[in-house]
């Protein structure tokens, strides 16, 4: 059976070198973590440095790898520990922002890039153990809270990943997967970080922070806004909070719809483009109020003579789908025309022209 060349060993007081670590000279003996077996220090000048097993064994490289990797990281975190070093974990921070709710009547809380952050495992987790049963289950190291109530598993894989059940225990664990032992600095650095090599996470809860980052004035995020005030005036179209904020105050009696801004990716499959998404919007907000409440809405998208003119390509960049009056044959310029228009003839109620439930997807707030 071929030699097994690896780069650990035990040395006369049990603990593990490396063979770069072995003095030449000295006549020490060495075992082998896994079989215990004893070996040769090699450090020639042709060959990589490594030990190899005396005689003739059975001993499994994939056993070897698994153990001393165990076995190192559990020495390492150890000495973090006793030094007061660090071991930071690197995730996701998910960020809301709530200056919308706090600062005005508006119960809007928008979502903002995610950012990277870091935590001591050291400092939440400083007692550690290797191969010792935590509840029903027993980790290749186990990371324990101060008080003992929290726990992380490290696990590390060689030729078995790590089993289903420990996944569904809800515990954190780390799963580090090696091939070789070069792959060990990996599991030996200073910080466990987002997309790291061969590192798998399991049951680390999702991390949100919800505060006031921008108030409504500061805010450059633009929302489709549909509106009517009592008048009998309405507008739509992108807006900025600033700008919503100016326009509700102003107008005591009203009626208004937030919605999230278009998106490509997200709406294509319903919407050629952020024209039509917006039309659609707005005319459903409209027929919305036509249908649940009593007022006398004079509009060009309840008129029964309104349509879309289409006489233009499809696609994300294509030009917008054109309101049309049937009636005077003519594009509409603005839907509040109806207020003066002789020939305005109301929708009746019941379904509406378009998708009747276009406008519950996106919408973030509406004040009826």
């Amino acid at each position: 059976m071929p030699t097994v060349k690896i780069q650990f060993a035990y040395d006369s007081k049990k603990n593990l070198i490396n063979i770069d670590q072995v003095i030449k000279s000295t006549k020490a003996k060495y075992t082998c973590p896994n079989c215990q077996g004893e070996l040769i220090a090699r450090k020639g000048k042709i060959k990589i440095h490594h030990f190899a097993h005396k005689s003739d064994s059975n001993c499994s490289f994939e056993s070897y790898l698994h153990k001393i990797s165990k076995t190192l990281f559990y020495l390492h975190y150890k000495n973090l520990v006793d030094s007061n070093g660090t071991l930071l974990y690197e995730y996701w921070l998910r960020r809301k922002c709530s200056g919308c709710r706090e600062s005005t009547q508006i119960d809007i809380a928008c979502s903002l890039p995610a950012i990277k952050q870091t935590v001591d495992l050291v400092k939440y987790f400083p007692k550690v153990y290797l191969e010792k049963s935590f509840q029903e289950y027993k980790p290749d190291i186990l990371l324990v809270s101060e008080d003992g109530e929290k726990a992380l598993f490290i696990e590390i894989a060689v030729t078995h990943n790590c089993d289903q059940k420990k996944i569904d225990s809800k515990i954190p664990i780390i799963e580090f997967q090696l091939e070789q032992e070069a792959d060990i600095v990996d599991i030996l650095r200073p910080k466990i970080e987002i997309g790291m090599k061969n590192c798998r996470r399991y049951n680390f809860k999702s991390t949100q922070i919800l505060r006031k980052y921008f108030s409504p004035r500061q805010c450059k995020q633009e929302f489709n806004f549909n509106f009517l005030n009592a008048s009998g005036e309405s507008r739509w179209g992108l807006c900025s909070m600033k700008t919503i904020q100016r326009i509700i105050n102003r107008s005591k009696d009203c009626f208004y719809e937030i919605l999230e801004p278009f998106d490509y990716q997200k709406h294509e499959e319903e919407f050629y483009n952020d024209y039509q998404y917006k039309y659609y919007k707005y005319t459903a907000f409209m027929f919305d109020l036509h249908q649940f409440k009593e007022l006398n809405i004079r509009n060009c998208y309840l008129c029964r003579f309104q349509t879309e003119y289409h006489h233009f390509y499809r696609g994300r960049n294509a030009p917008q789908q054109i309101p049309y009056c049937k009636k005077f044959k003519k594009t509409i310029e603005s839907e509040n025309q109806a207020e003066t228009c002789k020939s305005f003839w109301k929708l009746q109620k019941g379904k509406p022209r378009n998708n009747e439930n276009l406008h519950l997807d996106g919408c973030l707030f509406r004040n009826f």
